[in-house]
């Protein structure tokens, strides 16, 4: 008995000892592991949410003043007023502004891509259309709306010459008049694991007869871009 209970008393040998700390270090390590994994998970998850949330509200942003547009002329030139500016890279319009923002009643407004780190960015500047001037907008900080834009582009449907109606283009001429349609193009990096929607805006005003005629033609449809990158969140992949 006594031999059995010295045995007893020895407790755990050094190998023992040795493969008890290589059993938990493997554990441990798998649990690390794991642990890691999903914090990993959830944080590309939570940025893809995130990214995913400020391309829709840059996007249903941007549609809601283009659409809200008005004919009010805010410069003249040689050849007449001024209601609507736009090129490849920004569009300048008045429209009211959004009531959330505090600011009411109509406003010069500026949508401008400018190059970025990670690529082009969407600034967005306003400044109120009574008492405005050229540059007014310049003094103003602007808020960037949504940063990563690639090859995005401005292009606009409007009536030539002859009345009919044209292609989209990437510049617009005649800023005495606005134009019919809006559209915004572009791609977002294959990281961002999204797609920018293709947005297209129909001006509601139309005032290239001489007045202002509200737009209601259900069954006219406008051309579309050679390649559009797919509808937007709303589901608008024409204008109609």
């Amino acid at each position: 008995m006594s031999r059995r209970n010295a045995a007893v008393a020895r407790g755990f040998t050094l190998l023992e000892m040795l493969l008890a700390i290589v059993l938990l270090g493997m554990i441990m390590t798998q649990a690390y592991s794991g642990l890691h994994g999903a914090l990993k998970a959830t944080r590309s998850g939570e940025a893809a949410i995130g990214q995913a949330t400020d391309l829709r509200a840059a996007h249903l942003f941007v549609l809601h003043q283009l659409e809200r547009m008005l004919p009010l002329a805010f410069g003249a030139t040689e050849s007449g007023i001024v209601v609507f500016q736009g090129g490849r890279d920004f569009v300048r319009f008045v429209a009211p502004m959004p009531g959330y923002l505090g600011a009411g009643g109509p406003h010069v407004q500026e949508l401008r891509f400018v190059s970025g780190a990670d690529g082009d960015e969407l600034e967005f500047r306003y400044a109120v259309l009574s008492g405005y001037q050229d540059g007014d907008l310049e003094t103003v900080e602007p808020v960037v709306l949504f940063s990563g834009i690639r090859d995005a582009e401005w292009r606009f449907i409007g009536f030539d010459e002859n009345g009919s109606l044209t292609d989209w283009q990437s510049s617009w001429d005649n800023p005495s008049a606005m134009p019919l349609a809006v559209a915004l193009d572009g791609e977002l990096p294959e990281s961002y694991r999204l797609r920018w929607p293709a947005l297209r805006a129909r001006t509601m005003i139309d005032n290239t007869g001489g007045g202002v005629v509200q737009m209601r033609m259900p069954n006219q449809v406008f051309p579309g871009p050679a390649a559009g990158p797919g509808p937007g969140p709303d589901g608008r992949d024409d204008v109609r």
